[in-house]
């Protein structure tokens, strides 16, 4: 599987399918790490089903990173999405945006302030 991207200067978004099961969860590592950028977006809106697995990759995804100096955001404005993300918490360690441009923009204003 490949999933389909953007790039906004020093920002990649990433679409996440209409599934991020188990079975997705290597080419969504695969694709962000191909891609080299420090600064990811997840877009979630269109993605119906998420299992313990991808929830699992959105954490190790951002630890990957953060180690790199930068980190994963995630946007959607799917309500179903944002509540998984509020019951499993990971909206307390991965910001979750309500629109793409948002989440994109948040990284160029922290780029900027940290030089």
């Amino acid at each position: 599987m490949n999933f389909s991207h953007e790039i906004f200067g020093n920002v990649a978004v990433v679409h996440a399918p209409d599934e991020l099961t188990e079975g997705q969860v290597p080419a969504l590592m695969e694709t962000c790490d191909r891609l080299g950028f420090a600064h990811i977006v997840l877009e979630l809106d269109s993605t119906e089903v998420m299992d313990s697995a991808a929830l699992t990759a959105l954490l190790d995804l951002d630890d990957s990173l953060v180690a790199k100096g930068g980190g994963l955001k995630l946007a959607t404005s799917n309500a179903i999405n944002r509540q998984i993300l509020r019951l499993t918490k990971i909206d307390q360690r991965i910001q979750v945006f309500d629109s793409l441009v948002d989440a994109v923009k948040s990284f160029r204003w922290s780029t900027q302030e940290n030089g």
